[in-house]
């Protein structure tokens, strides 16, 4: 009840959402009107606190490759984070490398470091691995249900140990309990 009464969702699918976008007779990333648009509709939501841009790509123009364009779309974030008091939360892609791997860091975020760089707080969402899946006596049939979450950047508090969440029933993701597992395996 409190969640239906405190979330509002607007869905921008098939809209144009640019935050930033290129100046093409400069070829510079310019914040765009879309960016007030956004902050006088959050300023009208009592009590706002959190505002989710997803997927960073639908909302960012510009290269996402270039140093440049990134930081720009990072200072926009920033001014909408000011201007409305919210906190912003940006979902934005890994890269294909980071998917192989094992060890989920700040690099795993696709485009330019700039982006990792000028954010305060990052986490990964990554596959369970083999070895973890082993480790937590997770069948392999059962591995695509798990998922890593590692918060590899996190510029206001201590580092604090990867969580494992499962997948649920319409995909929702609830902490796993895996200690748990392990506790009644070594029962059995």
């Amino acid at each position: 009840e409190t969640l239906q009464s405190r979330l509002f969702v607007r869905s921008m699918v098939g809209d144009i959402n640019l935050m930033t976008a290129v100046e093409p007779m400069r070829n510079t990333v310019y914040r765009t009107p879309y960016a007030d648009k956004l902050i006088r509709t959050a300023q009208d939501i009592p009590d706002l606190k959190l505002i989710i841009v997803d997927p960073a790509s639908h909302f960012r123009g510009g290269d996402e490759n270039k140093a440049e364009d990134m930081t720009r779309f990072v200072e926009v974030l920033e001014y909408v984070s000011k201007q409305t008091g919210a906190g912003v939360l940006v979902i934005h892609h890994a890269n294909k490398a980071s998917m192989r791997g094992t060890e989920q860091d700040q690099s795993a975020a696709r485009g330019s470091s700039a982006f990792s760089d000028g954010i305060r707080w990052q986490m990964n969402l990554a596959a369970m691995t083999k070895d973890e899946a082993k480790a937590h006596d997770i069948p392999e049939d059962q591995r695509h249900l798990f998922l890593s979450a590692s918060q590899t950047k996190n510029n206001y508090a201590p580092p604090r140990p990867p969580v494992f969440l499962r997948r649920g029933e319409g995909g929702i993701l609830v902490k796993a309990d895996l200690a748990e597992r392990a506790k009644r395996k070594e029962e059995t």
